[in-house]
């Protein structure tokens, strides 16, 4: 073949990249176009490519998708979110939704009806997308920034699951509250300007506390329907809580964790999908309705079979495998970047934004990643753009996860099109709103949440990470690397 192997792998990213923002094609299935493509081309044989699909980060990103499934199933999920809006309150200043000028009149209801439940979609598409950038397995591109850190540059770069809650938690807090203040002010702004152009209409104030009084007895009803809790729920909750505790737990850093006990002096690795997958098993060997010892209804009756916490029909029907393979296909496009000096490539060339200061660096790379994302799966943006920031950073000798981590995060600052995020998707579909009103709200939260990660990563993030200097773990990266950086230099020289 004529091309050079980066540029016949070039070709793939961009066929792959096309289809990703174009949706010609389901998104899983462009995902499976390295396992043909790569080895027709020469970029990459077909075991290497096959291999990647199913590595230690989608083993996790798996196992949490299945207790998740867990928590659906018991209807933990329903009370838990009944209860924190009986917590919140049902008062419209709560809910971010302001409705009381619109119980005038039935023309006037229905308006404010649409307004409100466009504006409580709003609320729960960025709750979502914000949300996602607390855990590590919140979101599949966090995943993504995991996978390529350890493949990389090993487990010594500081950055676990405690570690990255720590850094996102309160960035996560602060956005949620800034969003809401955002939403609360472009609703009141459209009710300001339609009471200056009505300046006879009134506010029926009885009429709201009903409203609210019925929205909190509905509220009530639901919750009451649920019942004391169950067996299974208490269960489910309870692995789920030792699960999130194994994973904070594992390696704190603070403290020796359980996987620095079980590894001792071997050369072995203990992540977080080996905690993962346990909790799924006792997922299927629980009953959820225990018949036997001292849960029998009748001490003199035989002992009897239950069904378990979850069954793997459930699992079948509801996982998004999808998803998986959507991980799958930017871990191959990556491994094959990397293997073809794509990526080294690609570092190479934006080395000469070196001029820049880093915290401008910064800047440009989270507001043109927002942007991308705005038009592409947030996943895929992730898995093409986390290569060739680490080849960046080692170019302009900065700490990777100073370049990373905020790209990442900005990933899930998407807000203005359906097609970035699955939580838009899916609230652009219920609520049946204009395109052009969630563009309106939408980008200004992309930079209002730019912005914040932007401060977060220049304060807590150095305070945690400190980004002052260039970190062992990538210098040793970097010396690992040279002979594979020289074998690159030569073959696009």
């Amino acid at each position: 073949m004529g091309l050079q192997t980066e540029g016949r792998c070039a070709y793939v990213v961009l066929i792959m990249a096309a289809f990703w923002m174009t949706e010609a094609i389901p998104l899983a299935i462009t995902s499976l176009i390295p396992v043909f493509l790569f080895p027709i081309l020469g970029v990459l044989g077909t075991s290497k490519v096959c291999l990647v699909y199913l590595k230690e980060t989608n083993m996790m990103f798996i196992g949490g998708l299945i207790v998740a499934i867990a928590i659906e199933h018991c209807n933990l999920h329903k009370r838990i979110a009944l209860r924190v809006l009986l917590w919140v309150g049902t008062t419209q200043k709560c809910w971010g939704v302001p409705f009381e000028e619109y119980l005038d009149n039935d023309d006037g209801m229905k308006a404010g009806y649409r307004r409100a439940r466009v504006g409580c979609l709003l609320a729960v598409a960025y709750s979502a997308n914000i949300g996602g950038t607390g855990t590590i397995n919140g979101s599949a591109t966090n995943l993504v920034l995991i996978s390529v850190l350890d493949r990389m540059y090993g487990i010594g770069t500081g950055l676990n699951y405690g570690t990255w809650m720590a850094f996102n938690i309160p960035g996560m807090l602060l956005n949620i509250f800034i969003a809401w203040l955002w939403l609360q002010g472009v609703l009141f702004f459209i009710e300001w300007r339609e009471r200056r152009n009505q300046p006879k209409k009134k506010v029926k104030t009885l009429e709201v506390e009903k409203a609210e009084k019925a929205a909190r007895s509905v509220i009530v009803k639901k919750y009451e329907e649920l019942g004391s809790i169950s067996f299974h729920e208490f269960m489910t909750l309870t692995l789920f809580i030792i699960l999130i505790l194994l994973w904070l737990f594992r390696q704190p850093q603070f403290i020796p964790g359980w996987g620095d006990w079980i590894k001792g002096d071997r050369d072995l690795e203990v992540k977080d999908a080996t905690a993962a997958m346990l909790i799924v098993v006792f997922l299927f060997i629980i009953p959820a309705k225990p018949k036997f010892w001292c849960f029998r209804e009748s001490l003199d009756g035989p002992s009897e079979s239950s069904e378990a916490l979850l069954n793997w029909r459930v699992v079948h029907e509801k996982l998004p495998w999808g998803v998986v393979l959507l991980l799958g296909g930017g871990f191959a496009m990556a491994e094959a970047s990397e293997k073809s000096c794509l990526s080294y490539w690609l570092g190479q060339k934006l080395g000469t934004l070196g001029f820049l200061s880093p915290a401008a660096l910064v800047f440009i790379i989270t507001i043109m990643t927002a942007l991308i994302t705005e038009v592409a799966s947030n996943t895929a943006t992730a898995t093409l753009i986390m290569p060739v920031l680490a080849q960046l950073a080692s170019v302009v000798k900065v700490n990777p996860l100073y370049l990373m981590l905020p790209s990442t995060v900005a990933c899930s600052y998407a807000f203005a099109l359906p097609v970035a995020t699955p939580p838009n998707a899916i609230v652009f579909e219920a609520s049946q709103m204009k395109t052009t009103t969630m563009m309106k709200a939408g980008f200004a939260m992309n930079l209002i949440c730019v912005l914040v990660i932007n401060l977060m990563i220049n304060t807590l993030g150095d305070y945690l990470f400190d980004f002052s200097t260039y970190p062992y773990w990538a210098e040793a990266a970097t010396s690992s690397t040279y002979s594979i950086s020289s074998h690159c230099n030569y073959t696009l020289s």
